[in-house]
């Protein structure tokens, strides 16, 4: 009787071939996310830079807790682009 081989344990194994094959496809799809979800926080910062940069900018939480403070503030906005 033929010795019997222990075909979990071995790199060439089928289940070896099948967890590494899963594994590539986990690890491609989470790195497509990533690169995905990097991309959009990186246009929404820009996005929200030229926005500011372009239109008066809302009331913040600096200014609100300066207006409670202060009982009121004047605030006039200008452009940098304008000048």
């Amino acid at each position: 009787m033929a010795e019997k081989e222990d075909w979990n344990a071995k790199e060439g194994s089928l289940l070896w071939g099948l967890f590494m094959a899963a594994f590539r496809l986990v690890w491609r799809f989470t790195r497509r996310w990533l690169r995905r979800l990097a991309l959009a926080a990186l246009a929404l910062i820009v996005l929200f830079v030229v926005a500011f940069a372009l239109f008066n900018p809302p009331t913040t939480l600096y200014m609100a807790s300066e207006n409670a403070r202060l009982d009121g503030i004047q605030h006039e906005w200008t452009s940098h682009w304008r000048r």
